[in-house]
């Protein structure tokens, strides 16, 4: 979703050179599918029966953000409101261009490095309780 989900491809030509993909998105982001195109469309998979389906964002979140995850209750509103409210206003979960055309990773280990997914985040959220946010095991060489 976060990669190349233009509603233009024609804007695809618009990569300045070295820009990541991801890059790209987070600079013409006005330019990319709402939310609401893939919440309908992941929804319309279960016709009348959408609370079966869940959708679990496995992304970059700052290390420190991500034992949050361990105590919140994804089943409790107020509880998962607050968790995504944090993750959101966190800084680092803004995407921040780099000179080689990368964006600046949330977190990175040895074995990979993650870079920030607010749509992600955000879709999440509003999945409500059918929606949970949790880090890449990537990037904490644990699987």
């Amino acid at each position: 979703m976060g990669e190349l989900s233009f509603a233009d491809s024609t804007l695809l030509s618009e990569r300045a050179d070295g820009e990541s993909s991801r890059a790209l998105c987070w600079r013409m982001q006005q330019h990319l599918f709402t939310l609401d195109r893939y919440i309908n469309g992941l929804r319309g998979l279960r016709p009348g029966q959408e609370n079966l389906l869940t959708f679990d964002a496995i992304t970059g979140i700052p290390i420190d953000r991500a034992a949050d995850e361990r105590v919140v209750d994804f089943r409790d509103r107020v509880s998962r409101e607050a968790y995504y409210q944090q993750l959101l206003t966190d800084p680092r979960m803004h995407p921040t261009p780099r000179a080689d055309g990368t964006l600046e990773p949330t977190c990175e280990s040895e074995h990979a490095r993650a870079t920030p997914a607010p749509r992600l985040v955000e879709l999440a959220r509003r999945f409500g309780d059918n929606g949970a946010c949790t880090r890449s095991a990537a990037t904490t060489g644990r699987p």
